[in-house]
This record gives structure tokens, sequence and C-alpha cells, in this order.
């Protein structure tokens, strides 16, 4: 049985790729049973930017409503 508890989603975090639904959806396909997604939570201090983010203009910064 496959598991995970700590994976993310592209949507929510800038290392990592695919929509927080995709994520899912494959997870599903591969047979997982536990799969924890970590999202980060939003980060405004530069210092606490992972390198890739603090060149990033505000336009890939995903907005939640």
């Amino acid at each position: 049985m496959p598991y995970s508890h700590h994976s993310h989603s592209g949507q929510f975090c800038k290392h990592a790729t695919g929509s927080l639904e995709d994520v899912v959806k494959e997870a599903l396909n591969q047979g997982f049973e536990i799969y924890g997604l970590t999202e980060h939570a939003p980060r405004y201090r530069a210092r606490d930017l992972y390198p890739e983010e603090v060149m990033s203009p505000p336009s890939r910064m995903v907005v939640m409503n």
C-alpha cells in the first residue's frame, strides 16, 4: 500500500507541479490509500520565500479568494 505524508500541488507551491485536483487524481490512480497534502501557508516576508519564489513576478503567486 503506497502512502505519502508530504506532498504538494503546483497550485499552491512554486516548487511542485500540477493542480491540486490533478495531484489527488494521480494519487488515486496510483492506488494511494493514505495521501497527506501539506501545502505551504502564504508567506509575505522575502526571507521566508524559496529561492525560485524570490524572483517570481507577483502575477505568478496564487491569490486565494
